[in-house]
């Protein structure tokens, strides 16, 4: 028995509904780099070296467990942006190729924008896992939150619009 795809409406909400999960991780990755460094400290002369004469052994090791912690926080977002692209080849490039008469051209831009945020992640995650300390660390961490959530924004815009995933398969607009 084959299943039945999802329509469009149910695709939009279920998407939406994990990209909301996912801006929850990367608040909680946000907040783990502000942790390791604040904004203002990488101007800081003391902080651009990781050190500062105040820290103590305790300071030291609290940063390399948030450090650590951190590392492994932004591995899981990569695999939940995995999963994601997985998730979206199954119920939202059919419900884009179903949309409109431009569905082969808007499978086809997702396709490309999932290709350049896997090249983006990848790089980025190569230098979260080799980061010489916490300023750069946080420094990576707060790229990579960056891009994410730039990528959601964009794909909520184009390609999870109530505009593009319809149930109605109607398209010309009416005055009034």
């Amino acid at each position: 028995m084959e299943s039945q795809q999802p329509k469009p409406s149910e695709v939009r909400e279920q998407i939406l509904a994990e990209h909301a999960k996912l801006r929850g991780q990367l608040d909680a990755l946000e907040s783990m780099a502000d942790r390791l460094a604040p904004e203002d400290a990488v101007a800081d002369d003391a902080a651009a070296h990781d050190t500062a004469p105040h820290d103590t052994a305790a300071d030291s090791a609290r940063r390399d467990v948030l450090s650590a912690e951190a590392k492994a926080a932004a591995e899981r977002l990569e695999r939940e942006l995995r999963a994601r692209v997985r998730h979206e080849e199954r119920v939202l490039v059919p419900a884009l190729a179903e949309a409109d008469g431009f569905g082969a051209a808007r499978v086809d831009e997702l396709h490309r924008e999932q290709e350049e945020l896997d090249e983006v992640m990848a790089a980025l995650m190569r230098e979260i896992a080799v980061a010489p300390g916490a300023v750069e660390l946080a420094s990576r961490l707060r790229e990579l939150v960056r891009r994410v959530r730039e990528d959601l924004a964009h794909e909520e815009k184009r390609h999870l619009s109530p505009n593009v995933l319809k149930d109605s398969v109607v398209t010309g607009a009416f005055g009034g």
